[in-house]
């Protein structure tokens, strides 16, 4: 009889911790996806020199008038996610606050921290059960533009931009190897981080740096490299590199998510 009594209260009292537990779960993440790199771009143009390590490229911000690379990046990160992680819940999102633009620049300058740029957008995404936050900010490092034999350039990179060369000469990889003067690089230096909005805590981080020289062949009369791609080309060239640096990216940053439901 004190058995079956034994046996009964412990049933009963794992039917009562079964809400509990279940309760104590946590809930499915929500994603926001932010991009912060298509506001501007770094145009550089690599200048003839004597060897020297030196950073001797011209260089130029040029301002976009609109956020529609950021759009794209927003939702590039949306698919990519989906595709490794079908079941998450990751909105797009875009911000128009000059504050975060500010706020930005002193986090790639290396004078404000990550956590204050999520801090500054974590009240505006709370009332939407946003739980997590993936943004995307300028990344700079070593120009390492990839060409057929290896890599080359000068200088550093940030961001989304070309890189301008009308001084090598390169060679394609086909059997004629036929030869160009200069070429045009698309890049796209960016960080992919995953803040958790109800700590403000970094989870992860991961770093793209993705540049490709596109050959010019020389004609007659010569072709600049900046006429190696039509402005519409250019756009989808970034959107291209910006692309596959987030599917390198996500599958890290989406493992450090807690699964959720």
């Amino acid at each position: 009889m004190t058995d079956r009594r034994t046996l009964i209260r412990a049933l009963a009292l794992a039917a009562l911790a079964f809400p509990a537990l279940a309760a104590a779960q946590p809930a499915a993440p929500r994603v926001a996806a932010l991009s912060l790199i298509g506001d501007r771009l770094l145009v550089v143009g690599s200048q003839m020199s004597t060897g020297s390590r030196l950073d001797r490229n011209a260089r130029e911000v040029v301002a976009l008038p609109d956020d529609g690379l950021d759009i794209a990046a927003a939702r590039e990160a949306e698919r990519a996610a989906k595709a490794i992680r079908p079941g998450l819940d990751i909105v797009p999102i875009r911000s128009r606050d000059p504050a975060v633009r500010s706020l930005h620049d002193e986090v790639v300058a290396g004078n404000r921290s990550l956590r204050d740029l999520a801090e500054r957008v974590a009240p505006t995404l709370a009332p939407q059960g946003i739980t997590h936050l993936l943004v995307l900010t300028r990344h700079r490092g070593e120009a390492r533009i990839r060409v057929t034999d290896g890599a080359i350039g000068i200088g550093r990179l940030e961001g989304l931009g070309f890189y301008v060369d009308r001084w090598s000469r390169l060679r394609t990889a086909d059997a004629g190897g036929s030869s160009g003067l200069g070429f045009l690089a698309p890049f796209a230096y960016f960080r992919a981080s995953l803040v958790d909005l109800r700590t403000l805590a970094v989870l992860g981080e991961e770093v793209s740096a993705l540049a490709e020289a596109l050959l010019t062949v020389e004609t007659g009369q010569g072709v600049h490299p900046w006429d190696t791609l039509t402005a519409a080309e250019k756009s989808a060239a970034l959107e291209r590199y910006t692309a596959r640096g987030l599917e390198a990216a996500l599958p890290a940053l989406l493992a450090k998510l807690p699964p959720g439901k």
